[in-house]
């Protein structure tokens, strides 16, 4: 990328990766507590809230145009909120190396949704770096030794999320160059919320859990880091950066997890792990290059 705010939106692009990386631990800790409907669904109030009250203080409010506030409230309700349901449901059906297979498309959807909505064009060398990020992450996933296992239906619900993750890059990037990126923010996770919350209760089966500081410390460190300052900077990022680019992300996150794991936990990688890690960049730097 040529300009300095083409960098930033790549730094803010790898920031949000590292920190949904990062976030895994704190969700790992509530999931013995809730459901994980539940703690996305609590994590949106949360975040949401906030962002509302920081808008209502600093904008007096959210200011937008009528179309557009019932654009942002479908996008957070059945694109945001559909992809927390369904990713819920999802990944107690299958297992973890088959969602990250399902969930690496997405970079194809992106560069499809490129050619289809901003006419741009599909090189060989793009395919190419696609296909290798994919091959990447299945080295990555399918040598740790868990199996790939689950129902269709949870093959279903992953795929639908992947559909989602790359609508919501397609139909938020000129909505996040219009607008103040806090107050389409706290809209979308507000409507995300109230879309969420009846889910909980009507397709799942809710942990209640017993008052306890940790918990609703993690709960609140999470929407913070992941929910608030993770968002923002993704809006950032698809405001300034191509879909296809943008696209790409999913199939760094299994990257920096196995990475982090490597670091703070102490985890052993494998050969085919490090050659799939260094196709996966390598296939990022190609992406970005011809961009």
């Amino acid at each position: 990328m040529k300009t300095k705010a083409d960098k930033g939106a790549l730094l803010a692009l790898l920031s949000v990766i590292c920190i949904y990386a990062l976030s895994f631990v704190g969700v790992e800790y509530c999931t013995a507590h809730m459901s994980t409907m539940l703690i996305a669904t609590v994590r949106l109030t949360i975040a949401g809230s906030i962002l509302l009250i920081f808008c209502c203080i600093r904008y007096k409010g959210l200011h937008f145009e009528k179309k557009d506030a019932i654009k942002i409230i479908c996008i957070g309700a059945f694109i945001m909120g559909g992809y927390m349901n369904f990713q819920s449901y999802g990944i107690r059906q299958i297992s973890s190396p088959m969602t990250s297979l399902i969930l690496a498309v997405v970079p194809v959807l992106g560069l499809l949704a490129d050619r289809i909505f901003n006419g741009v064009k599909i090189t060989g060398a793009k395919v190419i770096a696609i296909v290798g990020s994919i091959v990447g992450v299945a080295l990555l996933v399918l040598t740790t030794g868990e199996a790939l296992k689950g129902s269709a239906t949870g093959v279903i619900a992953i795929f639908i999320c992947a559909v989602l993750w790359a609508s919501y890059i397609i139909l938020t990037k000129d909505i996040f160059n219009k607008y103040n990126l806090v107050q389409v923010m706290a809209l979308i996770q507000l409507s995300a919320a109230a879309m969420s919350l009846p889910a909980v209760f009507v397709f799942d089966k809710p942990i209640f859990m017993e008052p306890d500081p940790v918990l609703f410390g993690a709960l609140l460190g999470t929407a913070l880091i992941s929910s608030i300052a993770a968002e923002l900077l993704y809006a950032y990022s698809i405001s300034k950066l191509s879909v296809t680019i943008v696209s790409m992300a999913e199939n760094m996150l299994p990257l920096v997890t196995v990475l982090f794991a490597w670091l703070l936990l102490g985890t052993t990688l494998n050969v085919y792990q490090i050659i799939g890690g260094l196709i996966i960049i390598g296939s990022v730097t190609v992406i970005t290059v011809k961009e």
